[in-house]
């Protein structure tokens, strides 16, 4: 004796119900990546598109064999990159990673160590506040990004490590560059 099992027409789950699933499933996770995401604010976001920047310059440098420089806006409000060409610095034009950025209303950049802050008489010919060597033997620096309430802090140390921390001194990312 055999045995088959019989099927009825309302056995099993329709090719539309697993489509109607999955896209309540896609929406859900859609929903809590942006709730995710809103809780970063402007200063963070400012912070980790600065730290990198400001590896992706010292790639460039390494990569490319020019040195490139670095400078926190006169105003505090954005940062250049710049490159020596022809005996000069120039602003860096043309490379995504290394645009020049203005931040957004309420937050500053300010060198706080190991940047110089020297200007030139002639504004047009600005000397950057660091730069990276080709070589790969870049100065230690620390730039101190800050709003009304909170403050990150953009270090890099001798051994070459970019360091993200908050303004108490507590490390919220580290990059090995």
């Amino acid at each position: 004796m055999s045995f088959s099992p019989r099927h009825s027409p309302e056995a099993g789950v329709s090719l539309i119900e697993v489509l109607a699933a999955l896209a309540i499933v896609a929406l859900m996770g859609a929903i809590a990546v942006v709730m995710l995401d809103a809780r970063r604010t402007a200063l963070d976001v400012s912070a980790e598109r600065l730290t990198r920047a400001l590896a992706e310059a010292r790639q460039e440098a390494l990569l490319s064999g020019q040195v490139i420089g670095f400078s926190a806006a006169p105003d505090f409000r954005g940062w250049t990159f710049h490159e020596y060409r022809s005996g000069r610095w120039r602003v860096i034009a043309g490379h995504p990673a290394l645009e020049t950025v203005r931040l957004p209303d309420g937050l500053t950049l300010e060198a706080r160590a190991g940047a110089i802050a020297a200007r030139s008489e002639d504004a047009s010919a600005e000397i950057p506040q660091i730069w990276f060597d080709p070589t790969g033997f870049d100065a230690p620096f620390t730039y101190v990004l800050a709003d009304d309430e909170d403050a990150r802090l953009v270090v890099r140390l001798d051994d070459g490590r970019v360091r993200l921390g908050a303004d108490d001194g507590q490390a919220l990312a580290e990059f090995d560059r």
